[in-house]
C-alpha cells in the first residue's frame, strides 16, 4: 500500500515511524524487509511519564527500535530528550523532512494535528480490533474477555479521537482457532519435554534393577509414541539411540 507510483508521487515514499514495543519492531522490520525505509524514527524510553499516571509507568513491551536503525543508518530520536517530552518540539525538523505520511504504529501519546498535518497523506495507525469495536486500551484483551470468536487489526487515519479516524484497511483473525493452535504446540513441547524426564528415569533407575524386562517394555512404547506423534528421530531420546 506504502509503495504508490501515482502520478505526482515519487515511488520512494517518504514517511516517519512512530514506535516503542515488540509490535512497532515487527512491522518496521517488516517494512524495512521491503525495502520501505523510514526518514526517521520516534521513540520512547523504557519508563516514562504519561497523562493518566502521576507515577512514571514502564512499558512490558518495550522495543526500543536503536539496533534496527542503526542497521539501515536511520536517524532514532527518543522523544524524552526534549524537556517537555512533546513530539510538538519537532515540528520544524519533521516539516523539512517532507513526508508523504506518518506511521504510528505501537505509541502511547496521541498525535496532535499540529504533526499530523505535516504529512501529505496525515498520519496513520494500526489498532488491534476492528474498529469501530474496542476502540482504546487493550482491545485484544477485551476481546476474549467478551468471548469474542474473531477480532482483526485495522489500518486507520488518524484524527483528534481515540482511534475513532476513517478506516483505510481491516483483516479479521479467528481469534479462538488461533488461541486453539498455539495452546496446541505449547502443549506439545511440554508433553515432549515430559516423555523425555520420563524416560531418562527409566533408563537410568529401572533399566538396572530387577525389572529391566519391563522397563526396556515401557521405552518401546514411549519410542513408538514420539515417533507417531513429532515424527522420526523423536524415539530415539528415549532409547539412547
Amino acid at each position: 500500500m506504502l509503495m504508490n507510483g501515482s502520478a505526482g508521487m515519487s515511488d520512494k515514499i517518504r514517511y516517519a515511524f512512530l514506535g516503542c514495543t515488540k509490535f512497532s519492531e515487527r512491522l518496521l522490520r517488516c517494512l524495512v524487509a521491503n525495502g520501505i525505509a523510514p526518514e526517521v524514527v520516534f521513540t520512547t524510553p523504557e519508563v516514562f511519564k504519561i497523562s493518566y499516571s502521576e507515577e512514571p509507568v514502564k512499558n512490558y513491551n518495550y522495543s526500543s527500535l536503536k539496533e534496527i536503525c542503526i542497521d539501515i543508518g536511520v536517524p532514532i530520536v527518543n522523544l524524552y530528550d526534549c524537556p517537555s517530552n512533546k513530539i510538538e518540539n519537532y515540528i520544524e525538523y519533521i516539516r523539512e523532512l517532507e513526508l508523504d505520511v506518518i506511521l504510528v504504529m505501537g505509541w502511547y501519546f496521541m498525535v496532535p494535528a499540529a504533526i499530523r498535518n505535516l504529512a501529505k497523506k496525515g498520519a496513520w495507525g494500526i489498532h488491534a480490533s476492528l474498529l469501530p469495536k474496542y476502540a482504546g486500551g487493550a482491545p485484544l484483551t477485551w476481546a476474549i474477555i467478551n468471548g469474542e470468536s474473531q477480532t482483526g487489526v485495522t489500518l486507520f487515519q488518524l484524527d483528534a479521537g481515540v482511534d475513532t479516524g476513517d478506516i483505510i484497511a481491516q483483516d479479521i483473525v479467528l481469534l479462538v482457532h488461533a488461541a486453539k493452535q498455539r495452546a496446541a504446540i505449547a502443549v506439545n513441547a511440554e508433553l515432549t519435554l515430559l516423555y523425555w524426564h520420563v524416560g531418562q528415569r527409566i533408563r537410568q533407575e529401572i533399566l538396572k534393577g530387577e525389572r529391566a524386562e519391563y522397563g526396556q517394555h515401557i521405552i518401546g512404547n514411549l519410542s513408538k509414541a514420539l515417533t507417531a506423534q513429532l515424527g522420526r528421530g523423536w524415539g530415539n531420546i528415549v532409547t539412547g539411540k
